[in-house]
């Protein structure tokens, strides 16, 4: 999504265009009626102010009302408690409701296999890391480590002949695009996972750190 697109999607003004049709509906029209100049500028300061608190305004809308439908920017946007560290090592883990066996079933059924793990035989597990903050919102989303096995032998810097499911080797482009598009999915279940009960140390939640291996496997 390119910055004009989020900007339309959460009303944020295009500071060029406002600024060009003021320069058109005031400046201009300023210029030809010859009045002072501090009049102007007292218009512009005015307008200026205007375009900030229509973005101070569209940026605190963003960070409550978040499009449900883009995990990602959802995981970017989630108010984050800056202010306080985050755990590693903890007294109480922080869980998934339902416990792992709930957390295995949410991405068993969540979880799409890439065709490209089928098509260029690449499979294994990407590491997943994130927070789980004190009321059990998980945040701050990173993949530590990307699938790596592969059935079929990597040829580098080769131009490749045929279709990648009829030749005994991938090059290494494929091997990177399967290990892309499982990294993305990876992501995307992670994103949709509900609230956790979160860490505990001495009996008082705190922000701790999580990780999660996502298995990819070829039939």
């Amino acid at each position: 999504m390119t910055q004009q697109e989020l900007d339309r999607r959460i009303g944020m003004p295009n500071i060029d265009q406002e600024w060009a049709q003021f320069e058109k509906e005031v400046i201009g029209t300023e210029k030809r009626k010859q009045v002072p100049f501090w009049r102007i500028g007292t218009r512009k300061a005015a307008a200026i102010a205007g375009i900030i608190f229509c973005i101070s305004v569209a940026s605190i809308a963003t960070a409550i009302i978040m499009p449900s439908s883009t995990a990602k920017l959802a995981a970017i946007l989630i108010p984050q408690d800056n202010d306080e560290p985050i755990h590693t090592l903890v007294e109480e883990v922080p869980s998934y409701p339902g416990g792992i066996e709930a957390l295995q079933k949410h991405i068993t059924q969540n979880l799409k296999r890439p065709q490209e793990v089928q098509t260029y035989q690449v499979e294994g597990r990407v590491i997943v890391q994130f927070v789980v903050e004190k009321d059990g919102r998980c945040t701050n989303f990173k993949v530590l480590k990307d699938v790596d096995t592969h059935r079929k032998p990597i040829k580098r810097n080769i131009q490749a002949t045929g279709a990648p499911q009829e030749r005994n080797y991938i090059t290494m482009s494929e091997f990177e695009a399967a290990r892309k598009v499982c990294r993305d999915e990876a992501l995307r279940v992670c994103c949709t996972m509900p609230r956790w009960t979160a860490g505990k140390i001495k009996g008082q939640a705190v922000r701790s750190q999580f990780t999660l291996p996502i298995v990819f496997k070829i039939d």
